[in-house]
This record gives C-alpha cells, sequence and structure tokens, in this order.
C-alpha cells in the first residue's frame, strides 16, 4: 500500500517537493471520498430514512395502507387560493399550485406560522399530507425536518410533544374536523393545539370547512373562528393563512387516469375515460379514485353517482362476509345501516363524525345482535382510533343513511340532511323508485321527502305505484302523475295546480278542501272518488 502511494506521489509532473505533492495526493483522495459519500451514500442513507419514515405511517396505524400506496403512487397535484381578510370577509388570491403555496409558506422565516387547509370531504387533503412529506423528506436540501400526524388518532398531542429540535421542525397536523377531542370541547382543543405548536418552526393544519363558521377582524389578519356546534361561547382568536384547496379540474382528472392506466392496462384507461365522462363532477372530488378500480374490473355502466357506492359497498361486504362466519350479507348491510343511522343523528344533534365503542354495543343490545363484532372487529366500512368509530368515507354513511329513508327509516323532520344525501335520494327515485315497483311504497316516503325539502316535482312518477299514499299538506304542483296507481290515496289541503293526473286510477281516493281546477284529470278512474 505504501509503495503504491509512493508511485502516485513521485508520478505527480510538478516542479515542488514531494511533500506538497504527498498533502495534493491526500486532498484529492479526501475529495473523491466526500463526493462518493454526498451523491451515493447520503442519498441511500436518506433512502432508508424515507422507507422507514413511511412504513411509520401505517405500521403505527398512523393512516391505512393503501392510502399511503395510492399517495405515494398515483397522487396528482392540485390547485388552491388564499383566502385573504378584507373588510368585506375574505378575498380569493389568484390560483396557485397547493405544492409550490406550501413550500413558499415554509420558506418564510417570519411570517404565516399558522396554516389551515381547508377542503370539503373527499378533496384530498390527506392525500396531499403524506405526499409532501415524501417529497419534502426526499429534498435534502430542505433545513427543516417534518413531521406528519393524523389529529383522529388520540396518540398524537404526546407525540407532538415528544419530538426534539421544535424549531427546526415543520408540522402537519391532518384532519382537525377527525379530531374526537374538538367535537366534545372546541375552544379547549384548540388552545391545546396551539399552545402545543407553539414551538415549531411552521404549523400547517388540514380541516373540513364544515367545522368552521368564520369571521374576520377588519383591517387585520386575524381570523376568529368559532364552532358552528359551540357557538360564540368557544370563540377562538389566532392568525392563520387559510388556503382552500380546489376539486380536480377536466384536465388533472385525464391526467389522474392517464397515468394509472395508460402505460399498464389500455383496456382499463379506456374504460376509466368512458366512467369519467359520465359523472365528470362526482370524479372532481380525489377520493373517488380510489373507487374506480372496481367499476373498471367488473365493467360496470354508471349514470348515477349512488352507484359507485353501490358498488363499493357491495364489494367490502362480500370481503367481510369471507371474515365473518354465519353472517349473510344482508346481516352485515343491516348492521352497517344502523351505526350509519345512529352516526348520522349524532352528527347532527352534536355535530360529531365519530360513535364509541359503547354506543355501538348498545345499538347491538337494542336489536339484539353483536353488532360490534360483527362490524368493527375487522377491516371493514369502518375505521377507528381507539375506541372511536367512524367510516372511511363521510360518503359512505350517506348512501347508507339514503337506503335506510327509501326503506322507511326516517329521521326526524328537524333534522337537515346533507347535499349528497339529497342526491343519492334523488337518483335512486330516479332509477330505482319504490313508488314504481309493483309492491307499494313504504307508508309515508313520499310525504317525508316532500316536508325533508326534495322538490318531487323533478321527478317523472308516470304509472308509479302510490296506493295509500298520503298527499295531504303537500305541494306537488306540476308532477306527473300520469297512469299513476293512486288508489286510496288522501289529498287534504294539497295543492295539486297544474298536476298531471292523465288516465290515473283515483279510485277510492278523496280529495278534501283541494283546489282541482287546473288539474289534468282525463281519462282517470273515478270510482267511489270523494270531492269535498
Amino acid at each position: 500500500m505504501l509503495n503504491w502511494f509512493q508511485k502516485i506521489v513521485y508520478s505527480i509532473p510538478l516542479p515542488v517537493p514531494n511533500s506538497i505533492k504527498i498533502v495534493l495526493v491526500i486532498l484529492i483522495f479526501l475529495t473523491i471520498l466526500g463526493l462518493f459519500y454526498y451523491l451515493k451514500v447520503l442519498p441511500f442513507l436518506n433512502k432508508l430514512k424515507i422507507i422507514k419514515k413511511l412504513r411509520d405511517l401505517h405500521t403505527r396505524n398512523l393512516f391505512p395502507s393503501d392510502i399511503v400506496e395510492n399517495a405515494q403512487f398515483w397522487y396528482i397535484k392540485q390547485n388552491c387560493k388564499s383566502l385573504i381578510p378584507s373588510d368585506l370577509g375574505y378575498k380569493q388570491s389568484d390560483l396557485q399550485d397547493l405544492f409550490e403555496k406550501i413550500t413558499e409558506i415554509i420558506e418564510m422565516p417570519d411570517k404565516h406560522k399558522y396554516s389551515l387547509i381547508l377542503g370539503e370531504a373527499g378533496l384530498g387533503k390527506t392525500s396531499f399530507c403524506i405526499n409532501f412529506y415524501m417529497n419534502y423528506l426526499k429534498n435534502m436540501k430542505n433545513k427543516f425536518n417534518i413531521e406528519l400526524f393524523p389529529l383522529y388518532d388520540t396518540e398524537t398531542t404526546r407525540k407532538i410533544r415528544d419530538i426534539n429540535k421544535k424549531n427546526k421542525t415543520v408540522l402537519l397536523l391532518d384532519a382537525l374536523d377527525e379530531d374526537p377531542q374538538i367535537h366534545q370541547n372546541f375552544g379547549y382543543r384548540l388552545k391545546e393545539i396551539i399552545e402545543r405548536t407553539e414551538g415549531f418552526q411552521k404549523v400547517i393544519i388540514t380541516c373540513n370547512p364544515r367545522l368552521f363558521q368564520m369571521k374576520i377582524a377588519k383591517h387585520s389578519n386575524k381570523i376568529l373562528y368559532h364552532s358552528k356546534e359551540y357557538g360564540p361561547t368557544s370563540l377562538i382568536k389566532t392568525v392563520f393563512y387559510m388556503i382552500q384547496i380546489l376539486p380536480f379540474s377536466d384536465e388533472q382528472i385525464f391526467c389522474y387516469i392517464e397515468k394509472k392506466y395508460k402505460n399498464t392496462n389500455p383496456v382499463k384507461f379506456q374504460r376509466s375515460q368512458q366512467i369519467v365522462k359520465s359523472l365528470p363532477k362526482l370524479f372532481s372530488k380525489p377520493i373517488m379514485f380510489h373507487y374506480i378500480d372496481t367499476l373498471v374490473q367488473k365493467d360496470i355502466t354508471v349514470k348515477y353517482s349512488y352507484e359507485i357506492f353501490k358498488e363499493f359497498v357491495s364489494l367490502f361486504l362480500e370481503q367481510d362476509g369471507k371474515n365473518i362466519k354465519g353472517i349473510t350479507r344482508n346481516t352485515l348491510k343491516a348492521c352497517y345501516k344502523v351505526i350509519a343511522f345512529a352516526m348520522f343523528n349524532k352528527k347532527n344533534e352534536q355535530g360529531s363524525d365519530y360513535i364509541s365503542k359503547s354506543e355501538i354495543q348498545a345499538l347491538g343490545k337494542k336489536y339484539n345482535i353483536d353488532i360490534f363484532n360483527i362490524c368493527c372487529t375487522h377491516k371493514g366500512l369502518l375505521k377507528h382510533s381507539n375506541d372511536l368509530y367512524t367510516f372511511i368515507h363521510l360518503s359512505i354513511m350517506e348512501y347508507l343513511v339514503a337506503e335506510s329513508i327509501l326503506s322507511g327509516h326516517f329521521p326526524n323532520k328537524k333534522v337537515r340532511l346533507s347535499k349528497q344525501i339529497f342526491l343519492f335520494l334523488y337518483e335512486m327515485i330516479e332509477k330505482e323508485s319504490p313508488f314504481k315497483k309493483s309492491v307499494p311504497p313504504k307508508p309515508g316516503l313520499f310525504r317525508y321527502l316532500c316536508s325533508a325539502g326534495i322538490d318531487m316535482k323533478s321527478l317523472n312518477l308516470q304509472n308509479a305505484n302510490m296506493v295509500g299514499t298520503d298527499f295531504s299538506d303537500l305541494n306537488i304542483d306540476g308532477l306527473n302523475l300520469s297512469g299513476s296507481n293512486l288508489q286510496g290515496a288522501e289529498f287534504y289541503l294539497t295543492t295539486v295546480k297544474d298536476t298531471n293526473f292523465t288516465s290515473a286510477n283515483l279510485s277510492n281516493v278523496t280529495f278534501r278542501r283541494t283546489e282541482i281546477k287546473n288539474a289534468n284529470m282525463r281519462k282517470c278512474t273515478f270510482y267511489s272518488t270523494k270531492f269535498n
């Protein structure tokens, strides 16, 4: 080794002493070694670090493995708008890439310590957090550490406390609206989160905007938040930089299916294009692409959004049925419906997206079936944090509630039905209406839907079976009931102006204090029909 080193030194054609040549050789060797470490060893160590971090995301039950995988391989960058305070409330900034915006905020040393990313359910807030987290870890030029935690995990507060070098760390906190404590005491919990994260370089929180009512202090950058459920008693004043995440554009939708299918499976690529074109608004939410594989593989023709959730629930029931012995799919689905309905009522009463283990067990006692062990002891439609359970997506709960309503299980009329439940009901009635089957509908269904605010006039109930339906005190002006079987129906103080009864069976129908002057009753069957 020494002879080899001497040969190198003596072979250097420079008119300088050998001692200087030795120093030069050592410097060159150290430079090569440093470059090798920087270009090869350091990236390899960083890659191992990233793999460990990603593994931790699902091995510690922080995020489901399928969500981590989707975020890692199929994520499409989304756009956002900043919500800038003004005297009139807030105004929106120009369109901007969400990745670039958050990177820009992190690089501002003295501005926007707290940022709030707002987005409706399914708009990709969690996928963004995971993908941004991965990309930030990969970039060795970043001067800060980064940590990611979901706020629905009850251990998150402790984990935040245990982080070292907080002033050198960017903290991503996902799903504030799914934090169990935020619904128990909004003001206290939000203050606690702010106090526990004050030492961090930047804090970026994602949340569904329905959690907040927003007020903006005039002439300042301060935003006042208070909970819809708890009102002004939990008023909190803090500085948040507000960012609104936007749905997929048509270009981004196409980019996703192209990335996933074009080079791997041209047939699936063509099929997915057809599905997306049939329901473009539905697929503006990235969450819906988690379900598109099922539709593509089964070669299902989709016309309505509820059909996607119908197939998705059916797939899970099929998988769950294999894990649970002695339980039929119908029984399993009925149990999920019971949980969905209870959760829906709790959400309306308390604003909570969760139902506890004890509440599910109480439901089991009520219906004399072990609902908890059937639905909650395996990977199914529910996810949980400790003993608090919720559906893997809000729209699945809403779909099951819509099915329950069509089956005759009506929540209180004062309960506010979500827009998604309204949409599911519209679609289900239009395609699979119980009014169009040979068996009469569940008692009171039509009445409930009308009183709940659904405008039934947009539906075509031609040739419907509406035997014994109670139309009292309802406005059915303009409804098409031509050819319908209305035998034994009750019309009391009903608005039927311009209603089309052509060729309908009005036998034993009672019209009391109902103005029928402009109703079309040509070719109707009148047998024992009463007009008072």
